[in-house]
Order: structure tokens, then C-alpha cells, then sequence
């Protein structure tokens, strides 16, 4: 019998085995990637929601301003980072509704995918 043909990757789409590396490289379990909420208090700048776009029906977009940074269009689930001088310490946005942004603090894995 032939051997099956190998399916190509994307090479920037990140493989369970990165994952996995990352994971076990950082000390942390299997799994533990990308943003991790904490219990422990951080500094977080002062969030104000400046708008709300909601496209054709779609998910909302709201527009949100990062006191001493600036405005940003953020969707549910996108992580930022609001300190250069800690990279690791980030917020995600968990629930966006006609009149607030709930967001959670947390940190970072350390695989990230820009594109």
C-alpha cells in the first residue's frame, strides 16, 4: 500500500508540539499556554469604553481607551499587553455588551503568532 500524502502546514499557524515545548520550557504544565488569568491583584490603567460598533449583525467591536496609551478596537476574546516594562502582564477582553467591556488580568505564554 502507498503511504498516504503528508498534508502541508501553514507555517504560521502554531502545532500542538510548539505548544507543548513552550509549555514544558517554561516550567509550567502541559497545556499552560497563551493567556493564564491570575488571582493576584496587578496594576491596571484606568479603561474607559469611548464606542461600540456592532457590523451588520455581527460580534460587537468596541472601542476602548487605555488611559496614557490610547484607543483601541477590541473584540471578545483579544489579549493585549498594557505595560511594556512587564510583558507578560496582559488583560483580555471576556465579554463585550451594549454598555460595558468586561476584561480579566492575567499573563502570557510565551508563544505569540503576529501576522
Amino acid at each position: 500500500m502507498p503511504a498516504a500524502p503528508k498534508q502541508l502546514r501553514d507555517p504560521f499557524t502554531p502545532s500542538e508540539l510548539m505548544y507543548e515545548t513552550a509549555g514544558a520550557q517554561g516550567g509550567t504544565a502541559a497545556g499552560a499556554y497563551g493567556f493564564m488569568p491570575n488571582q493576584e491583584t496587578m496594576k491596571v490603567p484606568n479603561l474607559k469604553l469611548r464606542g461600540l460598533l456592532n457590523p451588520f449583525g455581527k460580534a460587537f467591536i468596541a472601542l476602548l481607551e487605555v488611559s496614557g496609551v490610547g484607543t483601541f478596537m477590541v473584540r471578545e476574546g483579544d489579549e493585549f499587553n498594557f505595560d511594556p516594562s512587564q510583558p507578560k502582564n496582559a488583560i483580555r477582553v471576556s465579554k463585550i455588551t451594549r454598555l460595558s467591556v468586561t476584561v480579566e488580568t492575567g499573563t502570557l505564554g510565551s508563544i505569540r503568532v503576529l501576522r
